[in-house]
């Protein structure tokens, strides 16, 4: 067995269902709007209509986006410009994706590759809504459609962490610029534990039995 003397990753399954989502709660450190940053995770879609949206969504059309579909990844403000573009994502395939802001340009990243950098022409906007990772999500902060996919690793920071191509870590370590970390490897009563911030809440999902690797005791 490949996991015996380990402890076997799980990860977080959407599964499309109406009101299946992750929600990470109302911090002011998730906003996002006061300098450099980074939003990252593992994600992997099965099939074309399968998408994952990590974002913070609210009244006014406010706040900000990373969203990997199967064709294409972007970040960026609502209301305002995205950064990214079209490149397939391997179905089937667990894949890093990572968005970063350093004060002045933006980047994307898929699989550590640089995919596209620019100075944004506007910038994010609060917005009193939490973060939700789920589908679509319409001007009020609503999840309007529910996708599929799946999620693991997800880690913000308070710095600009890549700059050009890098080798992705299969597990995101903590460090002092951690606003938020997730690991989704524990749930305990609806919630999975975070690292430097809450607990991620479950709503209508729970966490899959982990396939990108174990961890050693």
């Amino acid at each position: 067995d490949a996991c015996d003397g380990c402890i076997a990753r799980r990860h977080v399954e959407l599964t499309g269902a109406e009101g299946a989502f992750l929600e990470l709660g109302d911090l002011d450190g998730l906003q996002l709007v006061e300098g450099a940053f980074t939003v990252e995770a593992w994600v992997r879609l099965h099939d074309a209509e399968d998408r994952v949206d990590i974002s913070r969504r609210g009244p006014g059309n406010r706040g900000w986006r990373l969203s990997i579909l199967g064709d294409r990844v972007a970040g960026g403000a609502f209301g305002g410009e995205s950064i990214g573009g079209l490149i397939p994502i391997q179905l089937g395939e667990w894949v890093h994706v990572a968005w970063s802001y350093d004060g002045a340009n933006s980047r994307v990243f898929v699989a550590g590759a640089l995919i596209d950098a620019r100075m944004p022409a506007a910038w994010i906007q609060p917005t009193p809504v939490p973060v939700r990772v789920s589908g679509l999500r319409d001007a009020n902060g609503d999840t309007s459609v529910f996708t599929r996919g799946r999620l693991d690793e997800l880690r913000i920071s308070r710095t600009a962490r890549y700059f050009e191509d890098f080798e992705p870590a299969s597990r995101h370590p903590v460090d002092n610029e951690v606003i938020g970390l997730w690991h989704f490897d524990l749930e305990e009563g609806g919630t999975s534990p975070g690292a430097g911030t809450t607990h991620a809440v479950l709503h209508n999902i729970g966490l899959a039995p982990g396939d990108r690797r174990c961890e050693e005791l």
